[in-house]
């Protein structure tokens, strides 16, 4: 997966949710997270354009294994079950630059208007001034 930063006060599976509601909607998906020798799991559960919470969270396999069982008899019975593979990080990846562009570009714009908006008024005072 490719490093991006984000703010500190913001978990990384926090961003990670809210770009997989976007791009892929409702559905149930989970990734391997691979420490050392030992396989824990991200799970995300998305019904109704809603992040369910705390489905949002890092489990043991056997608690993916129990959840997913229990799938089909739950009130998320109607959910695909989708495993987060290298096709659907760098197509959120993609999304976080093309978000990022958008932020800059805005951010410019901003910036280029508020300066005009300053060397105007400047040189309205300074005419104002001559008089």
């Amino acid at each position: 997966m490719k490093e991006v930063l984000f703010p500190k006060q913001v978990k990384l599976h926090e961003i990670l949710a809210l770009y997989i509601k976007e791009l892929y909607g409702d559905g149930m998906f989970y990734a391997p997270i691979v420490e050392g020798d030992i396989t824990h799991y991200y799970l995300i559960c998305i019904k109704d354009d809603c992040v369910i919470s705390p489905i949002d969270t890092i489990i043991t396999e056997g608690m993916l294994s129990y959840i997913l069982s229990q799938k089909d008899t739950s009130i998320y019975g109607s959910l695909d079950v989708t495993v987060i593979n290298d096709d659907i990080f760098d197509a959120i990846y993609e999304e976080y630059l093309n978000q990022e562009k958008k932020y800059r570009n805005t951010i410019i714009k901003v910036s280029a208007a508020i300066a005009c908006g300053i060397s105007i008024f400047t040189i309205i005072i300074y005419i104002l001034s001559l008089y």
